[in-house]
């Protein structure tokens, strides 16, 4: 009886250690990789050759969307000098 309670002493045991150890495969941070984010420049540039007499206000209306809808998004103002010369 002894050795049989020995037994089932030591089965209860390594099972009880088998339940502490882990087999996670931790992986180092240095080893991992680095994901960069893709930039990309949807900006563009707008160019005017005028002539203007007095002083005066342009104004360049736009949208992103792809719509007609060009009050979505605020417009891009800029005053422009009035000259005689050309």
């Amino acid at each position: 009886m002894k050795k049989l309670k020995f037994a089932v002493a030591a089965l209860l045991m390594g099972l009880g250690s088998l339940t502490f150890t882990g087999c996670k495969n931790d992986k180092s941070v240095d080893s991992l990789e680095v994901v960069k984010p893709e930039v990309v420049d949807n900006s563009f540039k707008v160019a005017l050759r005028v002539i203007v007499k007095k002083d005066d206000d342009f104004a360049l209306y736009f949208t992103e969307d792809g719509s007609t809808n060009f009050y979505s998004v605020k417009p891009m103002w800029q005053g422009v000098k009035g000259s005689e010369n050309e």
